[in-house]
């Protein structure tokens, strides 16, 4: 399938999925893309499209709607539904990529050329002004990577960062696609309780022994293979690793999400916390699925998404991890938010 490089460009630059964005651009004829959707539209495979006309849902939503029209709305369907699909791999394989540059998109745009990378790509989040899940420097609108195939997936994180106050000790990793002008980026507030705390810390800090566990998702949660975790007692220590593994099929469009913090139970603090993504190929994925988060080691390309650089509280741990896996109810449960069963 024939997707223009203009058009994958400006949708994977946008900060909405194409769901909510590319039926109004396309039907916008002063939006600057707008001409460009149109020669897209023409160029989509007849054959996709009439699938698309034979789909339930399809036929459903627009059941009033005939001739050309109808013709038009499959084929903004199909092109939604296609870009759905190739902007997260077009995101994994820039991220993927991004070793072989010291500046890799998005920080030779102009608005960040003076911000210095670590190691790791991150940058400092003070560095923004942060409004919504939009990190603004200079005019211009950028975004934490998304950690799953969801381009809002990162704004319960901004929120729990900035909640516990952490803006000024965190790195992040930028997206490198998700670009706006200050006055394009739509300012986006989403409600959702998810905070709280239930684990036997005592249990925690007497441990002499790894304690893990594993959970299948329910009929609401992010659709994975499985999440599973470990507390592992090391020198005075407990490493606290989570994982969530994306199911076989979708790892060409994300990677997995990864947690990982130092409980130091003699402070009583967690001396370290960072998330990341890990990216596998197929046989990895085959290797990962067969064994435990606290067994595989480095296995995978691990992509960090944000750091905090202090000590942080133990109900701090709860309330980041709750939010960085996000739409994950087994690990929102495990921290103490109250979650239906059935979830």
């Amino acid at each position: 399938m024939q997707i223009l490089t203009e058009i994958l460009n400006y949708f994977a630059s946008d900060p909405l999925d194409p769901l909510f964005c590319v039926e109004e651009a396309a039907e916008d004829n002063s939006n600057l893309i707008n001409s460009t959707i149109v020669r897209q539209l023409n160029l989509l495979d007849a054959q996709i499209v009439e699938q698309t006309k034979a789909d339930t849902e399809f036929k459903f939503l627009f059941k009033n709607t005939n001739g050309v029209e109808y013709d038009k709305k499959a084929r903004i369907w199909t092109l939604k539904k296609i870009l759905d699909e190739t902007i997260p791999r077009f995101r994994l394989k820039s991220l993927l990529d991004s070793h072989n540059s010291k500046r890799p998109d998005p920080y030779n745009h102009k608005s960040l050329i003076d911000i210095n990378l670590n190691s790791d790509f991150l940058v400092p989040l003070n560095s923004f002004n942060i409004r919504g899940s939009a990190l603004i420097r200079n005019n211009f609108g950028f975004t934490i990577t998304p950690p799953i195939d969801a381009k809002n997936s990162q704004y319960w994180l901004i929120q729990a960062l900035l909640e516990e106050n952490l803006q000024s000790v965190t790195d992040v990793r930028l997206d490198p696609f998700i670009l706006r002008e200050e006055s394009e980026y739509p300012c986006m507030e989403y409600r959702m309780l998810v905070y709280g705390i239930s684990l036997d810390w005592n249990l925690i800090e007497k441990l002499g022994y790894e304690d893990h566990g594993r959970w299948y998702p329910g009929k609401f949660s992010t659709k994975t293979a499985y999440t599973d975790y470990s507390w592992t007692p090391r020198d005075g220590e407990v490493h606290f690793r989570c994982e969530e593994l994306p199911l076989k099929d979708d790892i060409y469009r994300r990677g997995s999400r990864y947690l990982h913090g130092i409980y130091m139970p003699s402070k009583r603090k967690i001396v370290h916390l960072d998330g990341a993504i890990r990216i596998y190929t197929p046989d990895e994925w085959e290797m990962r699925l067969k064994s435990h988060v606290r067994k595989i080691g480095k296995i995978g390309k691990r992509i960090k998404i944000f750091r905090i650089n202090k000590e942080v509280s133990r109900e701090c741990l709860g309330n980041i991890a709750s939010n960085f896996f996000v739409w994950n109810y087994d690990v929102s449960r495990y921290f103490g938010v109250k979650i239906p069963e059935d979830y």
